[in-house]
C-alpha cells in the first residue's frame, strides 16, 4: 500500500478498513472510497484478525448511520447467540475536516465500545452503571482486578410499543437516537419487534418495543406516557406515520 492523507480516530481494533481484504476493497468500491491507505501497526492489526480467525469468532460488518461520518459502518460480533457492536466507524464528514483545517483529507472516525466489553468481563446488565456515580457500583471493582458484579437493587421495567409506518430512507439507528434522547437515562433497550411491507401500497411498517427502567426508583407510566408522547411526536416529524 502507498500513503495518501490519514486522520485516524482513536482505535485498537480498527480492522475493517485496515486490513486489504477483498471485503475491505468490496466496501470502498461501493462507496467510492480511496482504499489506498497505510497505516502504523500494521501487522498488530493483521495478527489481530488471525487470533479472531483461530478462536473462531463469528463477527461481520454492515452499514449503518453515524452523524458525523458518510458511509458508516460496524462490526458485529456474536455473543451468546446475539449480535454485539464492537466497532463503529466511518469517513469523517468532509465539511468538518474542513472546519478543523484538514480541508482535502481523508478521515476515519472509530469507536470501540469499550463498555460493552466491559459488561462481559464483569457480569454488568446494563451500560447505564457506567455513568452512575452510586457508592455501591464504584466500591466493588479496583484497578487491576477482574470482579463480578454483584446487583444491589432491581426496580420493575415499564414497557411500550411503537408501530409506525416509516419513509423509504428511515434508518432504525436514527430512531433509537430519538428514544435516547427523549428517554435519557430511563431507556434500558431498545427492540426492532418486527418489519412489514403492505403488499398493495408497499409501505413499510416497522414494530419497535422499548424498555425503560430507573436504577434508582420505580418509574411511573404516566411519567413514561409523557416520554412517548415526546418520541411519537419526533418521529412524525422525521417522516413517519404512527399506526
Amino acid at each position: 500500500m502507498s500513503a495518501s492523507p490519514f486522520v485516524c480516530g482513536v482505535c485498537g481494533m480498527a480492522v475493517a478498513v485496515i486490513k486489504e481484504t477483498q471485503e475491505m476493497l468490496d466496501f470502498c468500491a461501493k462507496h467510492n472510497i480511496n482504499s489506498d491507505i497505510e497505516l502504523i501497526n500494521i501487522q498488530d492489526i493483521n495478527e489481530a484478525y488471525e487470533r479472531m480467525d483461530k478462536a473462531d469468532v463469528k463477527y461481520r460488518f454492515v452499514d449503518e448511520y453515524f452523524p458525523f461520518t458518510n458511509p458508516s459502518f460496524e462490526v458485529e460480533v456474536e455473543y451468546h447467540g446475539k449480535e454485539m457492536e464492537v466497532l463503529g466507524c466511518g469517513v469523517i464528514h468532509k465539511d468538518i475536516m474542513k472546519n478543523c483545517g484538514l480541508e482535502g483529507q481523508n478521515g476515519w472516525a472509530f469507536g470501540m465500545g469499550l463498555e460493552r466489553l466491559a459488561m462481559i468481563f464483569f457480569d454488568i446488565p446494563d451500560i447505564r452503571y457506567f455513568w452512575s456515580e452510586d457508592s455501591r457500583f464504584l466500591s466493588q471493582f479496583k484497578e487491576g482486578q477482574i470482579t463480578k458484579f454483584q446487583p444491589y437493587s432491581k426496580y420493575p421495567p415499564v414497557t411500550r410499543d411503537i408501530s409506525m409506518w416509516v419513509p423509504d430512507n428511515f434508518n432504525d439507528n436514527y430512531f433509537y437516537d430519538i428514544v435516547r434522547d427523549a428517554g435519557n437515562n430511563l431507556v434500558e433497550e431498545v427492540s426492532l419487534g418486527e418489519t412489514f411491507v403492505h403488499p398493495k401500497t408497499l409501505k413499510t411498517s416497522k414494530f419497535f418495543h422499548i424498555s425503560y427502567r430507573s436504577l434508582d426508583r420505580t418509574l411511573t407510566g404516566e411519567e413514561i406516557d409523557e416520554i412517548q408522547k415526546e418520541i411519537k411526536q419526533k418521529a412524525i416529524e422525521s417522516g413517519c406515520e404512527i399506526r
